[in-house]
């Protein structure tokens, strides 16, 4: 019995050996974390590397203060099973590299236990990062498509919907169009007949209860400032958040507007109107301020 125990204490070792062996100067990044106490007992040249520390800066430290906070958390989920199962397979995480770059790599992993009965794992980490950047730019390019498409289509139909319906009807359709196509929670067209006489339409969005704070408060304080800024540029004038559109007063986050693209309509030189869309979940896009221009 005595004998046996011994020889398995020994393999042991000689397993642990072979991995420190066929990762230690292996190409691709390799580390290893104390399973209980989740810290690096051991990276590899490549490992090094590729985060841009030295190893005696990182060995002894908690693997989580590599890690980004959302990979922090998909860790603390999936660490547990990962030792029960014994091995992991694909586990997308983004590191922090030490000039603070994000790093996102696929860790496959096992769990070997050492002769004294301590557990640590062994993992090999692949840089997917520039496949990363080529997938989201393909999903953007395609995502840029769709827009395209369903805005030339909306353009399409209006003159066939100008035909059909009567004026309130049609800003309405329009305005319906440019949200759903830019995205947006609010829309409005403020027309200027006279230097001092303004009309202002609203979406049925925005008028029939949605965001009536915000309808309120820009009736009310910025149209005018806003109308004033477009006219002079000329051209649109996007405001990425609250302080932007307000400058001067706290009263639009109690309202809760966000962001605002307004677009100046000029014919012979003279301002007629301006389209306004606004409170997008996501920032505007330049294909967004173009949308809202057509």
């Amino acid at each position: 019995m005595a004998g046996a125990i011994l020889e398995r204490e020994a393999a042991l070792v000689a397993s642990e050996e072979r991995y420190r062996a066929l990762f230690s100067d292996a190409p691709l990044a390799y580390q290893s974390v104390d399973v209980d106490s989740l810290r690096l007992i051991e990276v590899n040249d490549a490992w090094v590397g590729l985060l841009g520390y030295r190893s005696n800066e990182v060995v002894g430290r908690p693997v989580a203060d590599f890690l980004t906070d959302e990979s922090k958390a998909r860790l603390a989920e999936v660490f547990p099973a990962f030792v029960a199962d014994g091995r992991i397979s694909d586990l997308c995480c983004e590191l922090r590299h030490h000039d603070g770059r994000t790093i996102t790599v696929l860790i496959n992993g096992r769990v070997h236990r050492g002769p004294d009965g301590e557990e640590r794992t062994h993992c090999i980490l692949t840089d997917i990062s520039e496949r990363k950047r080529s997938e989201e730019a393909r999903q953007r390019a395609a995502s840029l498509l769709e827009q395209q498409a369903a805005r030339a289509l909306a353009m399409l139909d209006l003159p066939k919907a100008a035909e059909t319906m009567g004026e309130g009807a049609f800003i309405q359709h329009g305005l319906t169009e440019v949200e759903r196509l830019t995205g947006s929670r609010l829309s409005f067209v403020y027309f200027l007949a006279e230097p001092d006489a303004a009309r202002i339409t609203w979406s049925r969005a925005t008028r029939d209860g949605l965001l009536p704070a915000i309808s309120e408060w820009l009736c009310a304080r910025t149209l005018a400032g806003i109308w004033q800024e477009a006219l002079q540029r000329r051209a649109p004038v996007l405001y990425e958040d609250q302080r932007a559109v307000l400058a001067a007063s706290q009263a639009a986050a109690s309202a809760g507007l966000e962001r605002l693209i307004s677009v100046p309509v000029i014919e012979g030189g003279v301002g007629r109107m301006m389209l306004g869309v606004g409170n997008k979940a996501a920032a505007y896009s330049e294909s967004d301020i173009e949308t809202a221009r057509l």
